[in-house]
């Protein structure tokens, strides 16, 4: 299975590892990369494993999420022959739920 991530994922990425480097300490930050990667592998062994996303917006179907981390969950989607595993955020689930629409419609 192949990995996507989408630019607004990677963004969100860095911008959390930042954080953790930053505020934190070099090993918390080692100890959140590693997760999502783990996380990751095991989404590409059973990419279904996630629970799945409802959205009104009807534009949003086919998203599912892993949680990662107390605070934040990987938002990903399979294409249908489960060839492609889309990540598409790495979401802060503290924040209101309206702006991880619009994070998904970037």
């Amino acid at each position: 299975m192949n990995i996507l991530w989408k630019d607004g994922a990677l963004d969100d990425f860095k911008k959390i590892t930042t954080w953790y480097y930053n505020d934190r300490n070099s090993q918390a930050a080692e100890k959140f990369i590693d997760n999502v990667f783990h996380c990751i592998e095991l989404l590409i062994q059973n990419p279904l494993m996630g629970h799945t996303e409802e959205f009104r917006n009807k534009k949003l179907t086919g998203y599912r999420s892993l949680v990662i981390h107390p605070y934040y969950k990987i938002v990903y989607k399979v294409n249908p022959n489960n060839t492609f595993l889309d990540i598409t955020a790495i979401w802060d689930c503290r924040q209101d739920d309206k702006k991880l629409i619009n994070a998904l419609l970037r």
